[in-house]
């Protein structure tokens, strides 16, 4: 019977390759076609190419990786990767890795004086089937997905990068049961690790440029970089206001790269931790307020919009009193960043919510609990589920202590009525300990291991925490940690980023008006100062000291 479930399942493995690839082709003419030349984009293209020199005759190679397909990034990948080549005086030759059909990022190379290339060809049909074979004699081994999680070649995992990139393309945010898509995923990451396998084997690069490193084949690569001893370097945040994370070591492979090292906070932090406590106090509130954009650009309409902010009218609307405590528990996007971090109690976002919704349900303490929805859910419906859709099966609306947020409301009115606040791992659980409002995560995050929030190390652990949640509320936040909380919030914002003069505040999905991109991307050329190019400081600080992050100097004068 097994045997015939098998057949079964590899027969349709094939019809749907054969569907996958079909629709492929169809979808690479398409964007071939849309991305038409126009004269800004001439201009921009001409123009870039008489800025930028090379060396193509050098031995030592940086390579620029763009699997993202967003023409701002493509630019972004293409600038580190040309302040990193000059920084050492052109000793290094600048090879492009891309997908063979991207016609579009191969002109966007060129113009910044890339001339070699490799070229990621797709998997074929062939190909397909024979690494579906071998994806079938691979997941007979696994019982379900939270073995499967630490399928690995070596230093290589692969199960926790299949299962990140089945999430995010298939929307079914989690599952324990092996299905089908697994062997499909599987084939393409097998295909992935021989091809670069062999790349890397046969090369001799010294850095790559790669800020994407979730997902097929972005993290696949990424590793097998690391583990040839490649250093790779990756933009965090922006798109104008930047920073740079140096990976060097299999080591934090998982790590987030917004994540400073100890060194880095207690430097600062023991320098001068009243200034830079008050600096970060006064960032934070102008996010809260409008008036600086959060770094999490689907965040933006959180606090700029003109919804409701009474407090009265808030209470009023869920029928609650004021006098007692609220926990706010902030939902994560279940889709995106599942495996951004070094390791979690919980295998998914959605498991966390579901299983953190089903113990308030049961919970019997004096407590009032607020379900808030991550900003990138708001109208979107990827995901076979949302945390609304969760909250609707698991509480209902009938529970008088436990209510959605509803978003008549801005969310800035949150830190003035949240007494706890509870995450997997999001920036709130960074930003009300600034507040002096306490926190809870579920495993690491980028502000883990700094003395901030509550840090459980299991799910026993965070299960009794959050049990104990009145007292929590009641102890509060001592007077280090809230300081800790302010001084980190300074140093993610304004320490480790800075803006890039050859950068703008460019719209960073799928809607970027192209003409208009390339016209103020020409200007910034036109009006580019090599003496007052600070970025490009900064950056040669960092490459050449071998620090994990590029540190604005202008922000520390104390230092």
């Amino acid at each position: 019977m097994k045997l015939i479930c098998n057949f079964i399942k590899l027969i349709y493995l094939i019809f749907y390759s054969l569907y996958f690839h079909l629709k492929n082709i169809f979808l690479i003419f398409k964007n071939n076609i849309k991305k038409k030349s126009s004269r800004e984009k001439i201009d921009f293209l001409n123009k870039n190419k008489n800025f930028w020199k090379n060396n193509p005759i050098a031995k030592k190679k940086i390579i620029i990786t763009d699997f993202v397909h967003q023409i701002g990034f493509t630019l972004s990948e293409c600038i580190l990767g040309k302040y990193i080549q000059n920084i050492f005086n052109y000793e290094y030759q600048v090879i492009g890795l891309l997908d063979s059909h991207d016609l579009f990022g191969k002109k966007i190379f060129k113009s910044y004086s890339v001339n070699d290339f490799i070229e990621y060809p797709r998997i074929n049909i062939i190909n397909r089937i024979k690494y579906i074979l071998t994806a079938f004699k691979i997941l007979k081994k696994y019982k379900n997905v939270e073995e499967f999680l630490e399928f690995s070649y070596g230093e290589i995992n692969i199960g926790k990068a299949v299962y990140d990139h089945i999430l995010r393309n298939t929307g079914i945010a989690s599952t324990n049961k092996i299905n089908i898509k697994f062997y499909f995923f599987l084939s393409e990451a097998l295909y992935c690790y021989q091809y670069f396998l062999k790349i890397f084997k046969t090369n001799n690069f010294d850095y790559m440029i790669m800020s994407e490193i979730q997902f097929l084949p972005s993290n696949i690569i990424f590793q097998l970089a690391l583990s040839n001893n490649i250093k790779v370097v990756s933009r965090l945040t922006g798109p104008k206001k930047i920073g740079v994370r140096l990976y060097n070591t299999q080591h934090k492979k998982f790590e987030t790269n917004i994540k400073i090292s100890n060194e880095l906070f207690n430097m600062v932090y023991e320098s001068e931790s009243e200034k830079y406590s008050e600096e970060g106090f006064d960032i934070i509130n102008k996010v809260f307020k409008g008036e600086i954009t959060h770094y999490d650009r689907n965040s933006i309409k959180l606090f700029k919009n003109k919804n409701q902010t009474n407090l009265d009218s808030f209470y009023k609307e869920l029928d609650w009193e004021r006098s007692k405590k609220v926990c706010t528990v902030f939902g994560h996007n279940l889709l995106d960043g599942n495996f951004n971090n070094e390791w979690r109690i919980f295998k998914d976002n959605l498991t966390w919510l579901r299983e953190t919704l089903h113990f308030i349900k049961d919970s019997k303490q004096d407590i009032n609990w607020l379900i808030k929805e991550h900003p990138s859910e708001y109208g979107k419906k990827k995901a076979s589920t949302s945390t609304f859709e969760e909250f609707e099966k698991i509480i209902g609306h009938d529970v008088k202590n436990i209510k959605f947020f509803p978003n008549k409301f801005n969310s800035r009115i949150l830190k003035d009525v949240t007494n706890f606040a509870l995450t997997s791992f999001g920036s709130a659980g960074l930003e009300y300990p600034c507040f002096g409002i306490p926190s809870m995560v579920s495993g690491d995050c980028y502000y883990h291991g700094f003395g901030i929030p509550i840090e459980p190390n299991n799910s026993d652990e965070y299960f009794k925490n959050l049990g104990n949640l009145e007292k929590l509320i009641q102890d509060g936040l001592s007077i280090d940690r809230i300081k800790r909380a302010k001084v980190l919030f300074f140093i993610l914002q304004d320490v480790i980023k800075m803006e890039h003069p050859l950068l703008f505040e460019f719209d960073i999905s799928r809607d970027l008006n192209i003409d208009s991109f390339f016209r103020e991307m020409t200007n910034l050329i036109d009006n580019y100062d090599l003496e007052n190019d600070f970025f490009k400081i900064n950056l040669k600080n960092q490459i050449v000291n071998k620090n994990r992050h590029l540190i604005n100097e202008k922000k520390l004068k104390g230092k």
